[in-house]
């Protein structure tokens, strides 16, 4: 299980995703999130999620205080990986109900998810 900030590129983050996600990983990335919103003012993340499994079912997902406080400043998501998981990402992230674009690629794609995110 990896949920782990791979690169930090002015106010872009790649977070690499492998096996199932424990909410202690997700809050992780989410902290060093905070600093880079506070202090570019925004955030872009690009996920790579290779050897994804899914989200811990062992794990209370219901705090959404980091989404309520910072949601909006997170101007964009890309999510690359295997088209089984496009929807269960576009439901964790919260596509549609939040500003934030928010766009799924596979791993085939992962170029065009680069240029997306720079964008």
């Amino acid at each position: 299980m990896t949920c782990e900030i791979i690169k930090f590129e002015d106010n872009m983050l790649t977070v690499r995703m492998e096996g199932v996600i424990r909410l202690a990983d997700q809050e992780a990335v989410q902290n060093e999130m905070k600093g880079v919103i506070e202090k570019f003012g925004s955030a872009k993340v690009l996920v790579i999620a290779k050897n994804f499994q899914g989200w811990s079912k062992n794990d209370d997902w219901g705090d959404m205080s980091f989404l309520m406080e910072y949601g909006d400043s997170v101007t964009k998501i890309a999510f690359v990986g295997e088209e089984r998981w496009k929807e269960n990402a576009f439901i964790f992230a919260g596509k549609g109900l939040r500003e934030t674009e928010i766009e799924f690629f596979t791993l085939n794609d992962f170029n065009e998810a680069e240029r997306w995110i720079r964008l």
